[in-house]
């Protein structure tokens, strides 16, 4: 009889930690890597945010609202909804790598997932609805977006996560690089921190590269909170911003 409750006990204990790993929240928030994760078919998740941003050369503060609605279309297919606004919006828009576009939808596809020897890798989409310009200078640019998102799993509390992608400035026909590179932690089963460097870089201007660095706490399975700061380095028109979320995941 013992030789045979080992082994049941062990596939009981591996079929739990699977469930809690399979159940676990994935956000896009608030680092500034995409995650290689889609929501599970039917599963919407609202991950909202609030960031102040600090621009050293006028001292002036932008204090804007974030908002993505994520919903599971298919095992691999992903909705998304983002929207961004509040004081300076613009500048922000204009001014910062961490910034999206004030309103614009988005497709996030899951195309490598638990392979032996490949990391997990989704590709991302977004396209700006040109429908939320406050002045007549502002042309409506459809400004698109494309990004691959690339996850290793290098200890089981470990992660290197890293994206490269191109984008269209959201008030303007240029174009421009982007890419971030992040290691996560997850301290407990509940806590988790991450630190993380990311850019954009623009034809005849000076590349814009940042740090930043956050903690997020899983209050229950579909609620979590989360707090990050962050700063530019060594840029010419140098900005810093702390940001705080919540994330609410509907099963």
């Amino acid at each position: 009889m013992k030789n045979w409750c080992l082994p049941i006990l062990l596939s009981l204990f591996s079929a739990t930690v699977q469930a809690q790993e399979n159940n676990k929240m994935h956000t896009d928030w608030p680092d500034q890597s995409e995650d290689v994760h889609v929501m599970k078919p039917g599963e919407l998740q609202l991950e909202t945010g609030f960031s102040l941003t600090r621009f050293r050369t006028d001292d002036a503060t932008a204090a804007v609202a974030h908002e993505l609605i994520r919903y599971g279309l298919t095992k691999r297919v992903e909705l998304r909804l983002v929207v961004e606004d509040g004081k300076l919006r613009d500048r922000y828009i204009e001014e910062t790598s961490q910034s999206v576009a004030p309103l614009a939808a988005s497709v996030k596809y899951a195309l490598v997932d638990d392979h032996k020897w490949l990391p997990d890798i989704a590709l991302v989409g977004y396209l700006k609805l040109p429908f939320t310009s406050r002045s007549r200078e502002q042309k409506a640019y459809w400004s698109p977006a494309f990004v691959a998102a690339f996850e290793h799993k290098l200890t089981e509390k470990l992660m290197l996560e890293y994206n490269f992608g191109i984008r269209q400035k959201a008030y303007s026909s240029d174009y421009g690089w982007l890419s971030t590179t992040g290691l996560m932690y997850d301290i407990t089963d509940k806590l988790e921190v991450f630190a993380e460097h990311f850019a954009q870089y623009q034809s005849a201007e000076e590349p814009q590269h940042n740090f930043d660095a956050g903690i997020l706490y899983d209050l229950t399975d579909n609620l979590q909170l989360d707090l990050a700061a962050g700063s530019t380095i060594k840029y010419d028109e140098p900005n810093r911003f702390l940001s705080i979320g919540v994330c609410y995941r509907m099963q």
